[in-house]
């Protein structure tokens, strides 16, 4: 039989995970899922950047536009936009009325942070769902 001591610190004897190693997974998870976002994002950039280079040389060079380019580039903004939101997000990057915050006390300056960060993190839950349905619905016939 194993003893308590010789379990992992994060294993209790009975087989629960402490608070200490979900936090550690959290950070581990935030870390993946940012630098996905990040690496992405950029990729993401390099290619809206090619693909209105391309339509504006074809339209303005070669006189023949290539159709598909703006809407490709218009998909991209709005991957762009989600993954942007991500990356603001993790940085503390979005906009705020600061003069306000740092009037309060600090609990209540960290309180108003919390409740701003939900209510950014529920816009985006919510804002993700939206494009779904508009496919769904575009995909039926009329």
């Amino acid at each position: 039989m194993t003893s308590e001591a010789q379990l992992p610190r994060a294993v209790a004897a009975d087989g629960a995970i402490s608070h200490g190693a979900w936090r550690r997974l959290a950070r581990k998870l935030d870390r993946v899922i940012g630098t996905l976002a990040e690496a992405i994002g950029a990729a993401l950039v390099l290619a809206e950047t090619a693909i209105l280079f391309a339509g504006v040389v074809s339209r303005y060079v070669f006189n023949s536009p290539l159709l598909w380019t703006d809407e490709l580039a218009n998909f991209l903004f709005l991957w762009l936009a989600m993954l942007g939101a991500v990356v603001a997000l993790r940085r503390d990057g979005h906009m705020r009325l600061t003069t306000f915050v740092a009037s309060l006390s600090p609990e209540r300056g960290q309180w108003l942070g919390t409740v701003g960060a939900l209510v950014v993190i529920a816009f985006c839950s919510k804002s993700c769902g939206r494009p779904r349905n508009i496919c769904r619905s575009s995909a039926r016939p009329s």
